[in-house]
């Protein structure tokens, strides 16, 4: 007889317009519960058998976080602060779309929700959007409303062939993979044709050149995309995983190290001696399998299932409810034995989600 498996997400973090609460939808302010505390613990917020992984998408500057869920046979998407679209969620489940918190202008199957929960497109803290329009193209729009209108993107970048090898005169041919935001620019993840080595590429304003992690110059300025010459060839392979938000950009390799790069001028770093070059973060010795970043916090998984947080704990977001903020990478415990194992994290603007299997006779 087979097991059963269940999934489930957990939530910490900022919950002021009961965004992490799927039982119910709001329609108004009024019509909200009492008071929705933010959660200050791992708390599960959803249950399903379906969920095999968990996306989220960056909180804008209005601080109002939302959610997104896509639940299907193999992702469930969770974002906080969808910009103008603030104050509401949506969960696509195998029985259709939910929602969680206000209801969203988005429609619930138009093309802009698949766009969203799929990371073909992304928004900026500023409001920018990006939308990967074909396998090695990406447009930029000033606001989620200009694109929603019809008009034309003020930006079309077309990612550079590169070479397939050292010394190789072949080219290949790109095909981005996953396009991230962070307050005030946007990384992106491709794969060569020929070699299936990722490249991560960065652009965005160049007032906060740290978080591009790379050299600006003419031949590659600020708001295009420029290829992170930093995370090619690194000893323990190519990049597989890419997160930001903030002032701050992740990428894990498939070796399972953590790189991290960026910065805000005059703010205290987030994590240790991170500065404009990615460099090779360090939590206890572990080998990093996921992570996610908020907008002044980071969430890290092991591989042997050990969760680390750092940074902001405002709202509770890092999990651990007696500390407002943590200079350094922490670890949190976990009950979890009769819950499972964490197969994932990811965070929103001020909230954390980690994802848990569990098998059940």
């Amino acid at each position: 007889m087979n097991d059963r498996t269940t999934m489930q997400v957990f939530a910490a973090g900022f919950n002021a317009w009961g965004q992490l609460d799927f039982s119910s939808a709001p329609s108004s302010p009024e019509s909200l519960a009492t008071d929705p505390q933010d959660l200050s613990t791992f708390t599960s917020i959803l249950k399903t058998s379906t969920i095999t992984d968990l996306q989220p998408l960056l909180a804008s500057t209005h601080g109002e976080n939302s959610t997104v869920l896509d639940i299907t046979a193999t992702f469930v998407v969770l974002a906080a602060a969808l910009l103008t679209h603030r104050n509401s969620g949506l969960v696509l489940t195998s029985d259709g779309v939910q929602s969680a918190g206000f209801p969203s202008p988005f429609s619930k199957d138009g093309p802009l929700t698949r766009q969203l929960l799929t990371h073909q497109l992304a928004i900026a803290g500023n409001e920018k959007v990006a939308v990967i329009s074909a396998p090695d193209t990406v447009l930029q729009y000033p606001t989620l409303a200009a694109l929603e209108a019809g008009s034309p993107p003020e930006q079309v970048f077309t990612i550079p062939k590169t070479s397939a090898a050292a010394g190789s005169t072949s080219l290949s041919k790109p095909s981005i993979l996953k396009v991230v935001a962070y307050q005030t620019g946007f990384a992106l993840l491709s794969a060569g044709a020929i070699d299936s080595n990722s490249r991560v590429y960065t652009w965005g304003d160049e007032r906060y050149s740290a978080c591009l992690g790379r050299q600006v110059t003419g031949s590659t300025p600020a708001d295009q995309p420029g290829l992170v010459e930093d995370l090619v060839d690194l000893p323990t392979g190519p990049i597989r995983k890419i997160a930001a938000g903030g002032y701050i950009l992740l990428a894990v390799t498939e070796g399972n190290d953590l790189y991290a790069w960026g910065g805000h001028p005059g703010w205290s770093t987030l994590i240790h001696e991170i500065s404009e070059t990615p460099m090779a973060v360090d939590i206890d010795g572990q080998d990093i399998v996921d992570c996610g970043v908020g907008d002044q916090h980071a969430i890290a998984l092991t591989s042997n299932g050990r969760l680390y947080v750092t940074g902001d704990n405002t709202n509770g977001q890092l999990g651990i409810p007696r500390a407002k903020k943590i200079q350094s990478w922490e670890e949190v415990s976990l009950s979890l034995r009769e819950h499972g194992t964490i197969t994932g994290v990811r965070a929103g603007g001020r909230t954390s989600f980690i994802l848990v299997k569990s098998s059940t006779p």
